[in-house]
């Protein structure tokens, strides 16, 4: 029912298979009844300690497989290809896929695995650390054929034409993440420059309108250089740089918006059907912003909205009025208890809630570093289960799940000289 491959481990380099069960693969590859050139291939592969091929002969054996982890760009998914071509039930059951990049490998490409995307009772696909640009967008998405309703993208780089067409192609989507914004010093520092115009939140409203009647969760987030909130000038240069989602007046279910605070308008329009509303990674005032919502609040626009929340990395400076000042006379308690009581007589729970910072101790940096940074210790829920599968994995221990390394699953071993 669930197969997991995504811990990571080598397989060393002596690691040669008995004679044994050698030549049991061997007759398993030829029961795959293949072409001549092609059974050559796979056992080349095989003899060669190629894991991608023990996990395909793994995964043909399993057809109730619901729940699927694949390391993302660590091995080849060409001999899943050639599955996929030859057994058109292949994974065919499959309901669940996560395809879980290596932060120290980040920018694996995601239409590689387009065959897993298409199988016809997927209904959750997550990928973390991968890449989808427009030119190597898979013709095999076509509109409205993808069956995944719950769509995550964790430390993703999408672009806007990459992101228009596959909402397009997702048959009806009802949860869609965005989640590039990570408080982890890892990912800052190990994100490469990447060429296409990175989505945005307008980008993203406009594809999941095609959805306007089923998308029940919508969530944005954005990384952005730590250093844009040191000052509040080179801040205030970021919010205006920064394309503003537009209504969201349309969607009919929409319960659950996550989105940061520098890509909302300065009266932004929720649904009507709105239950909870994060703010994430707010770093200037809002005090315009949070009197028009109260506003619509009050003039019945959500009726159903109960829990609000704002998101600081430092707590004090989205209460201050603009210019980043605090009344005179004022502390920044009081200022926040004026904001929450805006919402009086409301059924709006509001609150400003610091983010906790991961653990970086790995990394040698002291909690009075990050302090001198502008960091000060609430987790956004889908960054905390980001970070603690993040933490499972030993940032020193050698990559790589085929022999030769992470780079060998893209040697010429699945080279044939037929189409097959």
């Amino acid at each position: 029912m669930s197969i997991d491959i995504t811990v990571p481990f080598t397989l060393g380099a002596h690691s040669d298979l008995g004679v044994e069960d050698s030549v049991l693969f061997k007759g398993e590859i030829k029961d795959l009844r293949f072409t001549e050139p092609l059974k050559k291939t796979w056992i080349a592969a095989m003899e060669k300690s190629d894991l991608s091929v023990f996990l395909a002969l793994l995964i043909i054996k399993t057809p109730k497989l619901r729940w699927l982890f694949l390391p993302g760009g660590q091995i080849s998914t060409i001999p899943f290809a050639q599955l996929f071509n030859r057994y058109p039930s292949f994974l065919s059951n499959l309901e669940h896929l996560w395809i879980n990049g290596d932060p120290d490998l980040v920018g694996f490409n995601i239409a590689s695995y387009q065959n897993f995307v298409t199988c016809p009772n997927l209904s959750t696909l997550t990928f973390t650390y991968g890449d989808l640009d427009l030119p190597s967008y898979p013709s095999t998405w076509k509109t409205r054929k993808l069956t995944a309703e719950q769509v995550s993208f964790y430390q993703c780089h999408i672009d806007s034409g990459a992101i228009q067409k596959f909402m397009k192609a997702c048959k009806k989507l009802t949860h869609f993440t965005y989640e590039s914004f990570s408080l982890d010093l890892e990912d800052q520092q190990l994100r490469p420059l990447k060429v296409g115009r990175e989505l945005n939140a307008e980008n993203a409203r406009q594809g999941a309108l095609l959805h306007k009647d089923t998308l029940k969760l919508f969530y944005l987030g954005f990384a952005r250089d730590p250093w844009i909130i040191e000052d509040i000038e080179g801040y205030q240069g970021y919010l205006s740089s920064r394309t503003k989602i537009g209504s969201l007046r349309d969607f009919s279910v929409l319960e659950t918006i996550y989105i940061p605070h520098a890509d909302l308008p300065p009266h932004p329009q929720f649904p009507r059907s709105l239950k909870t509303l994060h703010i994430t990674d707010c770093n200037s005032s809002i005090l315009g912003m949070i009197q028009n919502i109260a506003a619509d609040c009050k003039n019945g626009l959500y009726p159903n909205f109960i829990s609000f929340k704002v998101l600081a990395l430092d707590i004090t400076r989205p209460i201050k009025l603009p210019g980043q000042r605090i009344p005179p006379g004022k502390t920044p308690e009081e200022c926040f208890l004026g904001l929450r009581d805006l919402f009086k007589d409301t059924t709006v729970d509001f609150q400003i809630v610091p983010y906790n910072m991961p653990d970086n101790d790995d990394y040698g940096i002291d909690d009075e570093d990050l302090e001198d940074e502008g960091f000060s210790g609430e987790i956004p829920p889908a960054l905390e289960e980001l970070i603690m599968r993040a933490a499972l994995q030993d940032p020193n221990f050698p990559h790589g799940f085929v022999r030769g390394g992470p780079n060998a699953a893209n040697d010429d071993s699945w080279e044939t000289e037929d189409d097959d």
